[in-house]
């Protein structure tokens, strides 16, 4: 359990070895790590090559709680001290919604080598999201 500069609780489940290069894995808005199968699955798969995981479940959702109001900053701030625990260069994997705050989070982590979107819902919705 990560406690953040805000008093926000950030749960998550850190697989591989301390000190790796490491991926914090940034769910879509609706699975909690106990509902996301698929990348428990890929962090495991990560472990034994020598890759760290660090996959949470989003301020507000599953077991992670926030101290205030859960505004977009507060997401930004709880991925970027995640990252800042791997004090090894980060991968920010973002999936679905998560693809959004892993764009937003990118310029603010230090030790940023790479950002993975997977079914970003960018260009399905018109009326929003591209912007």
């Amino acid at each position: 359990m990560l406690t953040t500069t805000r008093g926000d609780r950030i749960a998550y489940d850190d697989l591989g070895p301390a000190g790796a290069p490491s991926v914090v894995f940034i769910t879509g808005a609706g699975p909690t790590r106990a509902e996301d199968p698929i990348t428990l699955d890929t962090a495991e798969k990560l472990a034994p090559l020598g890759v760290r995981s660090l996959f949470a479940d989003r301020l507000g959702r599953g077991e992670s709680t926030s101290a205030g109001e859960i505004e977009l900053g507060a997401q930004l701030d709880a991925i970027v001290e995640l990252a800042a625990t791997a004090r090894a260069g980060v991968v920010l994997v973002g999936h679905s919604s998560g693809c959004a705050i892993a764009m937003l989070a990118a310029h603010r982590v230090p030790d940023l080598v790479g950002l993975v979107l997977w079914e970003a819902p960018l260009g399905l919705f018109p009326e929003g999201a591209p912007a």
